[in-house]
Formats: structure tokens, C-alpha cells, sequence
């Protein structure tokens, strides 16, 4: 069996494509409104979980794609809004 066509190979390559569509639609959803989102309206809007998209939100903004805004810190970031970086 070739260890580069193993089921788990293209498990993850699937995983990988998932989340780089996931990863568009926060961008897609962050770059329709002037104003910023709150964790669970951007994982409504996209269609996933609120753990999933914390997860997702949290990337974004350690690659600096995504601002965290003010705001209090809440149950599962509730109250924290989120905001596409400007990259004039």
C-alpha cells in the first residue's frame, strides 16, 4: 500500500481544504459589514460552531488577517467583536 494514497493522507488533505473554505467564508463575512462581528454571529453566518470558529478567529488574528476589537471579555468571547484588517 503507497503511504501517500493512505486513507488518512486524504482525510487530512479534506480537513485541510474544509477549513481553508471555512477560513473564506469568516473573511467573506467580516468584509460585508463596516462593523464588527461577535464570534457567534460570524459562526451563524458561516455555518459552524461557536468552539470551531473561536478556533478559526484565533488563527485569523495571529496572522493579523483579523482585528480583535474592544469590548468586554465574555462567555465564549461573546461581547469581544472581531473586524477585517485593512490592508490599504
Amino acid at each position: 500500500m503507497n503511504i501517500l494514497n493512505s486513507p488518512q493522507k486524504e482525510a487530512d488533505g479534506q480537513a485541510e481544504k474544509r477549513q481553508q473554505r471555512q477560513f473564506k467564508s469568516i473573511v467573506r463575512c467580516l468584509s460585508k459589514s463596516e462593523s464588527a462581528f461577535t464570534i457567534p454571529e460570524i459562526a451563524e453566518y458561516v455555518k459552524i460552531s461557536v468552539p470551531t470558529c473561536t478556533k478559526l478567529v484565533k488563527e485569523l488574528v495571529e496572522k493579523k488577517y483579523v482585528l480583535e476589537e474592544g469590548g468586554q471579555r465574555g462567555v465564549l468571547g461573546a461581547l469581544r467583536r472581531f473586524a477585517l484588517v485593512s490592508r490599504a
